[in-house]
C-alpha cells in the first residue's frame, strides 16, 4: 500500500518538474488508491472485495485478507 502512494507521489512530482503540471493532491490520492486495489486484485487471488468497497473502507478490506 505505501509503495503505491510513494510511487504515485514520485510520478506526479516528475510531471510537475518536467511537464509543468500543477500539484493535485486529490489526483495523487485517487491514482494511488486505484493502483493499490489493482495490484491487490492481481497478486492476491483471494481478494473478494470490489473497488467500491476498497474506496470507502480500505482498512476493513485489508483486515479481510
Amino acid at each position: 500500500m505505501w509503495l503505491t502512494i510513494v510511487g504515485e507521489i514520485w510520478r506526479h512530482r516528475n510531471e510537475v518538474i518536467f511537464k509543468q503540471k500543477k500539484v493535485d493532491t486529490e489526483e495523487i490520492s485517487s491514482l494511488a488508491q486505484v493502483n493499490a486495489w489493482t495490484w491487490l486484485k492481481h497478486k492476491i487471488h483471494s481478494v473478494k472485495f470490489s473497488y467500491s468497497d476498497w474506496y470507502f473502507a480500505p482498512i476493513v478490506c485489508l483486515k479481510s485478507l
